[in-house]
């Protein structure tokens, strides 16, 4: 009977472990989707306030990769 005894709370203190693991693990969600919205709302801030800044560097960054891949591709692999 005492081992039983001793495996109910071995289980018990498990559970009672998990249940505070996973209530962590949604307070650390939570401030992941907080601060995922926060960015998100600076970033449509700053494309509002600066279209002209938002459309060349994004021309630049296109024109950078459409670079990369050529040269990628033109390159002889022997």
């Amino acid at each position: 009977m005492a081992a039983a005894s001793q495996t109910r709370k071995v289980l018990g203190d498990a559970g009672e472990a998990a249940q505070q693991a996973w209530s962590q693990a949604g307070g650390v969600v939570e401030d992941v989707v907080e601060a995922g919205l926060r960015a998100t709302k600076s970033v449509l801030q700053q494309i509002k306030e600066r279209p002209l800044v938002v459309a060349l560097v994004g021309f630049a960054l296109g024109y950078l990769a459409s670079l990369w891949i050529h040269k990628e591709g033109g390159e002889d692999r022997q």
